[in-house]
C-alpha cells in the first residue's frame, strides 16, 4: 500500500510542467482571481504561511486539502481579514474527520467596496461600482497507510467587476506523510490547477501554486502544557518567482500560542506576527502583516470550534 501511495504522489506532482518551475518574474501578476492568493486562517498568515505540512485545522481546506484526515469530529473556521483600500476578505470552512477519511466545504469572499467609475481623467467620478469574489469547495481526504494522507478539493470559482463576470472551475490536490521520526511531518498541494476564465472578452489563467513543506517539533521543547513548533514552506506560483515561507508557534499552558513568521521572495510583504487562545472548544486567533511602500497592514482575526 506505502509504494502504491508513494507512486501516486509522485504521479500528481510530475503533472507540474516544467515552465510552471521556471516562469520568468516577468510573468507577475498575469494570473487573476489574485484573492485565491491572500492566505486563509490568522494562524497560518501569523506563521508567515508556513502551513501546507500542518493543516490541521479547517484552515486545511486552503492549504493541503489532505490536512483535514487529521482531524477528528467536526471543526469549524470563520475568518475576517481587513486589507488596505476597504479590500475585505471572508471565509467559512468545515470539516468531519471519521476513522479512515475525512470531508470538508469551504466558502471564501472577497469584495473591494465601492469603487469610483471615470471614462477620463476628472475630478468628479461618473458613479460607483462594486468588484467580488467568491470560491466553494468540497474536499475529500484519505488515510492511505498510518503515515500517508492524500486529499482533493473541487472549487467553484466566480468573479464580478461592474457589469461583467466570470465563471470557472479548479482543482487541488494534497498529500501529508509522516516519517518515521517523530515530530516531523512533511507535506505538499497543488491549489487551483485548472482552466483559464474569460471576464468579457479576456482570458486570464488561475493563480496556480505548488508548495511543498515541513514543519518540526523538538522533543526538548516538548512541555508539560506546550511545545515549539517550527515549519517552511516552499511555494511557487505559476505567475512569479519561487518563495520561501519559514514560521514557528510556541504554545504555552495549552491557553496561549505565539506566532511569528517571514516570507520570502515576495515584494512588499516579509514580517508576520500573531497570537492565538485557547479555551476548551475554541480558539481565538489573530494575524498582523505590515506592507512596505506605505501600503499599510493587514490584519486577519479566526474563530476556531471543535464540533
Amino acid at each position: 500500500m506505502v509504494k502504491k501511495t508513494t507512486f501516486l504522489i509522485l504521479f500528481i506532482f510530475a503533472l507540474v510542467p516544467p515552465t510552471a518551475l521556471s516562469a520568468p518574474h516577468s510573468e507577475a501578476g498575469k494570473a487573476g482571481l489574485a484573492f485565491l492568493k491572500m492566505g486563509i486562517g490568522a494562524r497560518a498568515v501569523g506563521m508567515g504561511e508556513a502551513f501546507v505540512s500542518m493543516a490541521d485545522d479547517a484552515t486545511a481546506l486552503y492549504w493541503n486539502p489532505a490536512g483535514i484526515c487529521q482531524l477528528q469530529g467536526g471543526h469549524l473556521t470563520l475568518m475576517h481579514a481587513e486589507w488596505f483600500q476597504d479590500v475585505r476578505l471572508e471565509y467559512l470552512g468545515a470539516a468531519l474527520g471519521r476513522e479512515s477519511s475525512a470531508y470538508g466545504f469551504s466558502f471564501t469572499f472577497n469584495t473591494a467596496g465601492e469603487i469610483e467609475r471615470r471614462v477620463k481623467a476628472s475630478h468628479q467620478p461618473l458613479g460607483t461600482f462594486s468588484a467580488h469574489d467568491m470560491a466553494l469547495s468540497l474536499s475529500y481526504a484519505r488515510k492511505m497507510s498510518p503515515r500517508w494522507n492524500l486529499g482533493l478539493s473541487l472549487k467553484a470559482l466566480y468573479e464580478k467587476i461592474y457589469l461583467d463576470d466570470a465563471w470557472g472551475w479548479a482543482l487541488d490536490l494534497g498529500f501529508l506523510y509522516k516519517p518515521p521520526v517523530e515530530g516531523l511531518a512533511v507535506g505538499g498541494s497543488i491549489l487551483t490547477l485548472g482552466p483559464k476564465m474569460k471576464l468579457r472578452h479576456e482570458n486570464f489563467s488561475l493563480p496556480t501554486i505548488y508548495k511543498l513543506g515541513l514543519n518540526y517539533s523538538p522533543a526538548p521543547f516538548h512541555f508539560k502544557s506546550g511545545n515549539l513548533i517550527l515549519a517552511m514552506d516552499l511555494s511557487k506560483p505559476t505567475d512569479n518567482q519561487p518563495r520561501i515561507n519559514w514560521g514557528g508557534e510556541l504554545r504555552l499552558m495549552d491557553r496561549i500560542a505565539l506566532r511569528s513568521g517571514y516570507q520570502l521572495g515576495y515584494d512588499e510583504k516579509g514580517f508576520s506576527s500573531g497570537i492565538g487562545i485557547y479555551q476548551q472548544r475554541f480558539r481565538l486567533d489573530y494575524a498582523f502583516v505590515p506592507y512596505s511602500s506605505d501600503l499599510g497592514e493587514t490584519h486577519r482575526i479566526s474563530l476556531g470550534i471543535e464540533l
